[in-house]
């Protein structure tokens, strides 16, 4: 596990958003939502919420996808 801000993550990831500036950190817990965890990532660091699915994406792939279903498929009819 690696810490950040006094609590501890599976992953802790260097995001670079800007030539010449320090990577942020991006902490991440296997079973975390992962929209949830864009959205943190891009209010402590003042960043648009335009690069929600960026950041959502490039979780998915350092992570090894989504240990849970996607959002949008818990509404799916089986029946259909």
């Amino acid at each position: 596990a690696r810490t950040f801000e006094g609590a501890e993550y599976d992953f802790l990831f260097d995001v670079d958003v800007a030539d010449g500036l320090p990577p942020l950190k991006l902490p991440f817990n296997r079973g975390d939502n992962v929209y949830a965890a864009a959205d943190k990532f891009l209010e402590r660091n003042e960043l648009p919420a335009s690069y929600r699915e960026e950041v959502v994406n490039f979780i998915l792939q350092n992570t090894g996808g989504p240990a849970v279903a996607p959002a949008g498929d818990f509404n799916a009819d089986p029946f259909t």
